[in-house]
């Protein structure tokens, strides 16, 4: 199979509403450099046509950018010897969100779930010489303001009501830590597939004998058009990290859309968390082949490891246990929350997540929660947390409100657990998938969380139980039975709040005002979020801030500090714990100083008591006063 990235000779435009669409596409004024992968917003500041977003005031003047539509357009040229592969296929890995894409004229694709790869099979359209494709890009905010005005107003915590019902990353509706932009565009790659036949899927289930001296390796594959390329056998190889082939098998294929074999390893090199051990990965290589040889390849790497989630009654006190297990040892989870790493997340590069994963390995961390108003992370992230031995507790992305359950977003959602748990599944790092961040306790807030009710779910005022009681974990246990699943985050008994049994988040201390001192007898079995707030570096703060605006409570510091009620909530816990100076740079050193002291306070505390904390939150998106626990 061959690939080719349609990344050149992309252009941008502002859809103008009063022309019809087909002749806005071909005028010829008012178009932009494009980059794709890739958002409206970066490419209009490359162009100079709108400041730095996250400097001073400047996220205010932008918000026109997302109740616009937008147009991307190019061309690619097709020799005649590329038109006569047997398939042709174009795939777009992620387009934010509401998309209609033709080509050569033809509508061929509409999407509305930027978390959903799409693949349209396009050889009848192609041409030789120039093809045109183009994308019009539907304003998310306006769409989901229809749909709100059609289906009700529901519940949230943070941003507009109306991102409930669209599958868009829920952060840039604005959130308690950062800004509103609401980003659109072809985020992730745009590629053209020329192949005979192909290796549709390649999967490894792989289980680890409970005393570790063997593993079994299940092989499945799925193919696409073998018949037609005369395709005849599988090859499978698995290579140890040192090179050496330790397995390898060949299968014949013909007349044949699914393969499957197994291998067994004796003493196989398990996968450890970074600080428990060393971080092997085998690559399981496996080929198609046919008369005139290879037609398709897929790499696969694999860590080994034995994972469990132990939940078990306890003697000495109330509820039940809650940690992991790796290869039979208990590990303590002491990590933080990721948050997307940008509000523009295109231009973080595979070096840039490196450096910050990094920092949390030097930093002790064991654990990151991909929490889940956020986007399932570039393929770099897990790679690189596979490879570091950083494990990852995975949200699915649905964060803080009562998301709806009528029939279409079901369907929607359905494609998005089925595409990502395929894609991610065999990272080692991965050890849980969990539902939600916080919705159970949005509807307990509102008084609408019954546990008595086992069904009908969608006749209830917390519809989205059909989401996380029925399909989420269905398709978690049909695509990787391997891993636990998890309702949601906090979770636990009849309350999310409950801390005997699941996972809970403790904001008693900032958010309910308790002396972080109190943290030790904040039980829990497993805290999965918990902060104090800080001023960021004076250099970061110099970044986003002009220089008459160095000083506490200025407009640009107090407007960058999205939480509710940040400074208020920030000055007890100075005034109880320091003097607090007047000049910026002393109140960033106590700030930190506090929250160094709180965090402190927690793991301490909390270390001797039960095997998970995770702070919130690794790393600065937007530049203010937020609950990091490193700068990048």
């Amino acid at each position: 199979m061959k690939y080719r990235d349609l990344t050149d000779n992309w252009q941008l435009k502002q859809r103008t509403p009063e022309v019809e669409l087909s002749a806005d596409f071909m005028a010829t004024e008012s178009w932009l450099p494009a980059t794709v992968p890739g958002v409206v917003h970066l490419d209009l500041l490359a162009a100079g046509q709108i400041p730095e977003p996250f400097y001073g005031l400047h996220e205010q003047q932008l918000q026109w950018i997302g109740e616009r539509d937008w147009l991307y357009r190019t061309t690619f040229e097709l020799t005649a010897q590329e038109l006569a592969a047997s398939e042709l296929t174009l795939c777009f890995d992620g387009l934010d969100t509401y998309a209609t894409v033709w080509l050569n004229g033809v509508q061929i694709l509409t999407s509305d779930n930027m978390f959903v790869p799409q693949r349209v099979s396009v050889k009848s359209l192609l041409r030789v010489g120039q093809n045109a494709l183009h994308i019009v890009f539907a304003s998310a905010l306006l769409r989901g303001q229809q749909l709100e005005a059609q289906y009700g107003k529901l519940p949230l915590w943070n941003g507009d009501s109306s991102r409930l019902y669209v599958r868009k990353a829920q952060y840039h509706y604005g959130w308690d830590w950062g800004p509103v932009f609401m980003t659109a565009g072809p985020w992730r790659a745009v590629r053209l597939e020329s192949y005979d036949a192909r290796l549709a899927e390649v999967h490894c289930p792989y289980e680890i004998a409970e005393d570790l001296a063997s593993a079994v390796l299940p092989v499945n594959v799925r193919l696409e058009n073998p018949a037609q390329a005369g395709a005849q056998e599988v090859h499978f190889a698995l290579y140890a990290t040192s090179g050496d082939v330790v397995a390898e098998k060949t299968l014949n294929v013909q007349g044949k859309t699914e393969a499957e074999t197994r291998f067994e390893l004796k003493q196989p090199e398990l996968w450890w968390p970074h600080n428990y051990g060393k971080q092997p990965l085998y690559r399981l290589v496996t080929t198609l082949r046919g008369p005139q040889g290879e037609l398709d390849r897929h790499e696969l790497r694999l860590g080994l490891r034995r994972l469990r989630l132990i939940q078990q009654p306890l003697q000495e006190t109330a509820g039940s246990s809650f940690y992991f297990e790796i290869n039979n040892t208990p590990i303590f989870c002491g990590g933080s929350n990721w948050i997307p790493a940008d509000s523009f997340t295109t231009r973080i590069s595979r070096e840039r997540y490196r450096q910050w994963l990094q920092l949390a390995v030097d930093g002790n961390q064991t654990m990151l929660r991909i929490w889940g108003g956020g986007i399932y992370e570039d393929p770099a992230f897990y790679e690189l947390c596979d490879e570091l031995g950083l494990l990852v507790w995975q949200d699915f992305m649905f964060a803080c409100g009562l998301y709806p359950a009528h029939a279409e977003f079901q369907q929607s959602v359905r494609a998005e657990a089925e595409a990502n748990v395929r894609s991610l599944r065999h990272h080692p790092s991965i050890v849980i998938w969990c539902a939600n961040n916080e919705d159970y306790a949005v509807a307990e807030s509102k008084g609408v969380s019954d546990p008595q009710i086992t069904e009908h779910f969608e006749q209830t005022a917390f519809p989205a139980r059909a989401l996380y009681e029925q399909l989420l974990p269905e398709v978690c246990a049909q695509l990787d039975p391997t891993r636990p699943y998890w309702r949601g985050s906090p979770y636990g008994g009849a309350s999310s709040s409950d801390p005997t049994v699941g996972d809970v988040h403790v904001w008693s201390v900032w958010h309910g005002g308790i002396p972080y001192q109190n943290y030790a007898k904040l039980a829990g079995r497993f805290v999965s979020e918990f902060g104090m707030q800080a001023f960021p570096a004076l250099e970061t703060i110099q970044g986003f801030a002009p220089a008459e605006e160095l000083y506490p409570q200025s407009r640009t510091l107090d407007y960058h500090n999205k939480a509710d009620g940040g400074p208020r909530l920030m000055a007890p816990y100075l005034v109880d714990n320091v003097r607090v100076p007047a000049d910026l740079e002393g109140q960033i050193y106590v700030t930190q100083f506090v929250q160094s002291e709180a965090l402190g306070a927690a793991i301490r505390g909390w270390r001797r008591r039960w095997q998970g904390r995770v702070a919130s939150i690794l790393l600065v998106l937007w530049s203010g006063s937020l609950m990091i626990v490193t700068r990048s």
